[in-house]
C-alpha cells in the first residue's frame, strides 16, 4: 500500500479576513489575512493593495 501525501489539509483548516475602503472616487485600499491550513507551509498570509484610477 502506496501513502498518499496530502499537500492541503482538510476544508475547515481554510480562512480569511479582507477589507476595502473606498477613500475617494480615485483611491481604493484594501488588505487580507488568511489563515491556508498545510499548503506551501505557510502559518499565515497577509496582503495589501492600492488602487488608483485616474
Amino acid at each position: 500500500m502506496i501513502a498518499s501525501a496530502r499537500p492541503v489539509g482538510d476544508e475547515d483548516n481554510w480562512h480569511a479576513l479582507s477589507a476595502s475602503v473606498i477613500v475617494n472616487k480615485h483611491l481604493t485600499i484594501s488588505g487580507l489575512a488568511g489563515l491556508c491550513g498545510n499548503i506551501a507551509n505557510a502559518d499565515t498570509t497577509w496582503g495589501l493593495q492600492m488602487k488608483w484610477e485616474f
